[in-house]
């Protein structure tokens, strides 16, 4: 039998900390539409992860565009009793999409105890998010890398990351008084649903488009505002990904509806899926039954909105409950998910800018076998919604200007 969440107590004005709009009054976004769906696309790469992948890959005096990020999230309920949303990335961009080319250290955190009551509606919780203004931005080139037998990490602005080997990854070190230390041990095959080193990217170069993400559990400590929470066996997602030579620009691709890029995690099933308005592009992984499952294709991963949240602060009215259903080789997949919190931060691009909120969420997941047999849990989870604000033609003639 499925679970399901706790129904919505409508409660007083008092009860809500802010305006929702329900779905009875929202037209209903599909990512991946259903529409002339095809076949399915069962050849998404999954796989270990690879040392080579964990590196710099490009030289340091890259000229080129590039995006070249690693990045790690935690997402648990402390040992303190506390839901716990943290971001952490660094990276560099440049080239004709960024303004100024720059190398980025990013935190994202927000943290709460809430009631099941509490967490039927949206939350303007306090949050910490630094890193993205043109003011944090460090030089390229400051990252600094170290590859030796043992590891290969990645620093920058008081914050280290970096890959252990054998599944393992860590964090350590204080950027925008958030200190953490922090292990994270892979828990499934990694999800390559940019495209898989060896097919997407070319060493020799460099130069091509490569990477993806891989969900973790996560031990250790986050230390913010004069509190520690303590993580023990929480969740998580390791992401390494590589834009070399060309970038597609995010503010073109992540208009409209914008772009949810979502996970959810339990003890028995965790599930990533990554789809777009624009296009109805969608894919889809699934960790079940001790192996790492993927879909990609229009039709066979789909992400509906089912309500909408006015943000206090950001003044945008954003999707903060879905559905996700997929079809994978051994089964059917169906999740809710609804948020409860968020942080967000803008990110700047050259025509334009996005704005990225990233929602604290809880899930209830079904995964139906073929056999009709049934694994269904509660969970975590957090949704990365991005979505294009503002889009400056890019017709005009910049010189000009």
């Amino acid at each position: 039998m499925s679970l399901i969440f706790p129904e919505e107590d409508a409660g007083s004005k008092e009860d809500t900390p802010a305006l929702f709009i329900p779905s009875s009054s929202v037209p209903e976004v599909k990512y991946g539409n259903t529409t002339n769906p095809g076949p399915p696309d069962f050849s998404a790469q999954v796989g270990p992860v690879r040392w080579d992948e964990q590196g710099p890959i490009v030289p340091n005096d890259y000229k080129k565009p590039l995006f070249n990020d690693v990045g790690l999230i935690v997402r648990a309920k402390s040992d303190e009793g506390n839901d716990v949303l943290l971001w952490i990335f660094i990276y560099r961009q440049q080239g004709p999409e960024i303004i100024i080319a720059n190398d980025v250290t990013q935190t994202g955190f927000v943290v709460g105890e809430f009631t099941d009551k509490e967490k039927v509606h949206m939350h303007d919780t306090p949050f910490i998010s630094k890193g993205q203004n043109l003011e944090d931005y460090y030089h390229p080139g400051a990252i600094e890398f170290e590859e030796t037998d043992k590891k290969t990490s990645w620093k920058l602005g008081g914050r280290e990351m970096g890959y252990l080997g054998d599944g393992k990854w860590y964090a350590k070190g204080t950027h925008a008084g958030v200190e953490t230390d922090l292990i994270f041990t892979q828990r499934g095959d990694y999800f390559y649903h940019v495209s898989a080193w060896d097919t997407g990217f070319d060493k020799k170069l460099p130069g091509g488009i490569a990477g993806g993400n891989g969900h973790v559990r996560v031990n250790g400590t986050i230390k913010a505002n004069g509190k520690t929470y303590t993580i023990t066996n929480g969740h998580g997602m390791q992401e390494r990904i590589v834009m070399a030579g060309f970038i597609p620009e995010r503010i073109n691709y992540m208009g409209k509806g914008g772009s949810p890029w979502m996970h959810g995690w339990g003890e028995q099933l965790s599930f990533f899926t990554i789809s777009r308005d624009t296009g109805h592009n969608a894919q889809f992984s699934v960790n079940v039954d001790g192996e790492t499952l993927a879909v990609m294709g229009a039709g066979w991963a789909i992400t509906k909105e089912n309500e909408q949240w006015l943000d206090p602060k950001t003044k945008q009215a954003n999707p903060r409950r879905w559905t996700v259903i997929a079809t994978t080789t051994k089964g059917r997949f169906q999740a809710s998910v609804v948020g409860f919190a968020r942080y967000y931060y803008t990110w700047i691009r050259r025509h334009g800018v996005l704005v990225v909120h990233q929602f604290m969420c809880d899930t209830v997941m079904t995964f139906t076998r073929n056999d009709g047999s049934v694994v269904s849990e509660k969970g975590v989870g957090m949704v990365e919604y991005m979505r294009t604000l503002y889009n400056q033609s890019q017709t005009l003639d910049e010189e000009s200007l």
